[in-house]
């Protein structure tokens, strides 16, 4: 779907809409445009509406109508999902009015100040600062859009010693975020941490913040090989120099860091609820069961996705997935898929009591196939393995629906798990098979996605899944995570710095020896994924 149009939205919820049934409930959107084309006459009573706005005027409304012969928890669900839908459209929308905006004022950026004009105008400030003052050095670091961290634009100095980091942490810069909220701030060389922010040969700084009328900007560093006290003049001058940063830079900072800026603020405005953990841990109460996995993207959002769901003290669900593309176009794909497995472990939790027959990993795969074929485009498809662990008997039952291959260690024994068919969302008449196998204490499962196993070299070789089983046995006796570790880092050694080409996901299975305990807690579907966060 093409995000920077309000028409693609209006498409993509009539397509969700008709994907959901509920006995007895229609989920409906009514579009705002007097040009939409008319759609099915209504069948029920509205019972739920919530308008989609923008900037522009309104878009549409979402609508949950209701039959007479509709039962309760089912019109309940269909407005827990209609008002999830109606939020995600307003991100949308939000981000749609933001791109144009930022298009705008740039367009306006460009016409009054070049890019290299402005490079030549800072730079001319700091040699200004260095002449009017008795520093010896000067530096400027920028604000990332998030707010997160400063990064060194620039650094003037007259035989000064490098700076020890040309990027910083917000929350541990104690100096930078002093200046940036009380105007400025001092450091003298007195303490060991204030090596981190001084060059080696320097005793004293300065740090003053720059800003504009919009907000904050980063902040200016002036030095000095002294130590000495900060004379009201040589202030005076440092910020007289950083209000005129903030002046130029107004003008200028969506031409100087337009790509990062307009990439940042508009992938980050998806980022929030529709992403998984970067870090999945897990551990079930028996612990008999252990998972870690990583998560990476290689921009702000991604399309690889990784889930493990405790559906009851027996039965721990597994799934793994890999969405065609990169970035905001992967992650909307993505988000799809994990809300459709979320809604079918729902439907599965509430229909089936059952526990010994809790999910048809090949059934599972079915429905989600035809789910992802009717919410999107023919180009965009999912590679996906998911499975059931079943703690008692000790087995796994899974499908592959062209992920790449699972690796299953079991004391010196490799084995590759294999596919059972094509990508989802290729073709809606797909039929999906499933294996179950039998494991033994203490085996290991890893699941991984291409942007391990197709990690090149500066030879172009790739890392292969030979070489992801390798790093596994190294640490096979370890936990999950140091097997993660172990992977990761050899990962990383094979690519010898080269940049990332796609995101990364490797999840780590280890078995225990100890049997389930009793059950002692509720059911825990409603809390799927244990990351790091939320277990400390």
């Amino acid at each position: 779907m093409n995000f920077l149009d309000h028409a693609t939205i209006e498409q993509w919820l009539v397509r969700l809409c008709r994907q959901v049934d509920f006995p007895g409930v229609e989920l409906r959107f009514e579009s705002g445009r007097e040009s939409a084309p008319s759609i099915t006459p209504m069948q029920g009573t509205i019972a739920w509406k919530s308008p989609i706005e923008s900037s522009m005027g309104l878009i549409g409304e979402l609508q949950v109508l209701l039959r007479d012969e509709a039962v309760r928890p089912h019109f309940l669900r269909a407005c827990e999902l209609a008002d999830g839908l109606a939020q995600m459209a307003r991100q949308y929308a939000g981000l749609v009015d933001t791109v144009y905006a930022m298009r705008a004022q740039g367009e306006r950026s460009r016409n009054a100040l070049g890019q290299a004009s402005v490079q030549e105008t800072v730079e001319a400030s700091l040699k200004s600062l260095l002449k009017l003052t008795s520093y010896r050095g000067v530096a400027f670091f920028f604000l990332d859009p998030a707010g997160a961290t400063l990064q060194l634009k620039h650094y003037l100095h007259r035989s000064l010693q490098p700076l020890p980091t040309s990027e910083r942490q917000l929350l541990m810069a104690d100096f930078d975020r002093q200046a940036l909220l009380d105007g400025w701030a001092v450091c003298h060389r007195r303490h060991p941490r204030d090596t981190s922010w001084l060059p080696e040969d320097v005793r004293t700084g300065l740090c003053v913040r720059v800003g504009n009328g919009e907000g904050l900007i980063g902040t200016l560093w002036a030095f000095d090989r002294r130590f000495r006290a900060v004379e009201d003049r040589d202030l005076h001058v440092v910020q007289s120099i950083a209000a005129q940063l903030g002046e130029v830079l107004d003008q200028a900072v969506v031409t100087l860091y337009s790509a990062n800026h307009r990439r940042m603020k508009t992938e980050l405005m998806l980022a929030s609820s529709t992403q998984p953990s970067k870090t999945i841990e897990f551990v079930n109460e028996s612990r008999s069961f252990s998972a870690y996995g990583l998560c990476r993207s290689q921009f702000d959002v991604g399309g690889d996705l990784c889930e493990v769901v405790e559906l009851d003290d027996d039965h721990i669900f597994t799934v793994v997935g890999d969405a065609s593309g990169n970035s905001i176009p992967a992650a909307m794909v993505m988000t799809a898929v994990r809300g459709a497995i979320y809604a079918l472990l729902e439907e599965v939790r509430e229909s089936n009591r059952d526990t010994s027959r809790w999910i048809e990993p090949a059934r599972f795969m079915r429905k989600l196939n035809r789910m992802l074929v009717g919410m999107t485009a023919s180009h965009q498809f999912m590679s996906c393995v998911c499975g059931v662990f079943q703690i008692s008997s000790r087995t796994f039952t899974y499908c592959n629906a062209g992920h790449p291959v699972p690796i299953h260690l079991s004391g010196t024994a490799i084995n590759y798990l294999p596919s059972h068919g094509l990508l989802l969302g290729v073709e809606e008449s797909i039929e999906y098979e499933q294996s179950t196998m039998q494991y033994a204490v203490d085996d290991v499962f890893v699941f991984y996605s291409d942007g391990i196993s197709e990690a090149l070299s500066q030879s172009n070789r790739l890392f292969r899944h030979d070489g992801i089983a390798a790093a596994a046995q190294l640490h096979q006796e370890g936990t999950s995570a140091e097997i993660v570790q172990s992977i990761w880092d050899r990962m990383l050694a094979h690519q010898a710095g080269q940049a990332e080409s796609d995101d990364a996901t490797i999840l780590a299975i280890k078995l225990g020896s100890k049997t389930p305990a009793p059950l002692k807690r509720p059911h825990l579907l409603g809390q799927p994924r244990r990351s790091a966060e939320a277990l400390q």
